[in-house]
């Protein structure tokens, strides 16, 4: 949650009922306190909400259908909704109580969407909920034999309040497909008129890795940790390579940062650690070898800074990430003495690898 997200939240629980503004008058009022503008780059952001808030549900399958300005995101999930004394449903239209984690993308969704159907198949029931310009037109639950749970949301935005409502597929596709990596096991599909995209990764980052690390000469198997330490789950995979810039890519909550934070501030503290505790050579005017590597941290407890979330804020994080990263790779090492030898012997390539005239 943003910084300022949060000190909207505590003044607005903190209002007595005569002089409460609805959240959802809030988000339609200010959408840039929310997706930080209402051009392209908040459109996008609009666009993330209802896939965040069904990937928050731990699914095992997440579809999108773009069918022109409508907008269809189903998941095998059912979206838990709770009624406030207000009348209003906790996550579309309410945040839940104080003290209640705030789950804020059905509210994005809701309040920037020209209209919004909510169809839950769970029980041996069906409960839908539509939605006009962020206000309820009507609740209704029929009994019905299901087979599993669904969660689907069909909205078209609101061309009132964003500027722009039209994306690149091109920026679909790379978005899902990149989310198959950082949910491991997850199937993504996409809808585009008659064709469909699937998107799958079994091994998660490792999977990511194998892709981009092909431009590089890695130098050895791959250091690949997964590490915890209370609430903080660290998963990473790196090798040194050829070449002497490093090449990092850090997602926390299973995205990313663009400004980075104390996490990476923590990923580059950990590798000068184990440069020196490797004791790897300096190549003379040439330096060391550099590194690539991908990191994915989980940390419910993350602050983020910026109105859009663009910095982790964590003061922890930096000095828990470190330790992680450096006794996860020593531990992973003393179970592979060969790769912990070809460190030691590593150079940065002085030499054309490949030239053809």
């Amino acid at each position: 949650m943003t910084d300022e997200l949060e000190q909207f939240m505590d003044e607005y629980t903190e209002r007595s009922p005569t002089e409460m503004m609805s959240v959802i008058e809030a988000v339609r009022k200010r959408p840039g306190m929310y997706v930080g503008s209402t051009d392209f780059f908040g459109f996008i952001h609009y666009l993330v909400c209802p896939v965040a808030l069904l990937l928050g549900r731990r699914p095992s399958r997440l579809d999108v259908d773009v069918q022109g300005d409508r907008f269809v995101v189903s998941a095998d999930v059912a979206v838990p909704l709770g009624e406030m004394p207000n009348g209003r449903i906790v996550p579309f239209d309410e945040i839940p109580p104080r003290g209640e984690l705030a789950d804020v993308d059905g509210l994005i969704l809701n309040g920037l969407s020209d209209s919004l159907v909510v169809e839950i198949r769970q029980d041996l029931r069906v409960e839908t909920l539509t939605f006009r310009r962020g206000n309820r037109e009507s609740r209704e639950v029929v009994d019905q034999e299901v087979q599993g749970e669904r969660t689907t949301l069909t909205f078209t935005p609101d061309i009132s309040i964003l500027k722009v409502t039209n994306v690149s597929s091109t920026i679909v596709k790379s978005y899902l497909r990149r989310l198959s990596f950082l949910h491991r096991g997850v199937r993504f599909s996409l809808k585009l008129g008659d064709e469909t995209f699937e998107y799958y990764a079994a091994q998660g980052i490792v999977d990511l890795f194998a892709a981009v690390n092909a431009p590089y000469q890695i130098l050895h198997e791959p250091i690949h940790i997964v590490e915890e330490d209370g609430p903080l789950r660290l998963e990473m995979i790196f090798a040194y390579q050829s070449w002497q810039n490093d090449v990092l890519w850090s997602f926390i909550n299973n995205g990313r940062a663009v400004e980075g934070g104390t996490h990476e501030q923590g990923l580059k503290d950990a590798l000068k650690k184990l440069h020196s505790t490797f004791q790897l050579a300096e190549a003379g005017r040439f330096g060391r070898n550099g590194v690539i590597g991908i990191a994915s941290i989980r940390y419910p407890g993350a602050v983020w800074q910026g109105c859009i979330k663009a910095k982790i804020g964590s003061p922890e994080l930096r000095a828990k990430v470190r330790k992680l990263v450096v006794e996860g790779a020593m531990n992973w090492l003393s179970c592979h003495p060969e790769v912990a030898e070809q460190l030691r012997q590593m150079r940065p390539f002085t030499f054309p690898e490949y030239w053809e005239i």
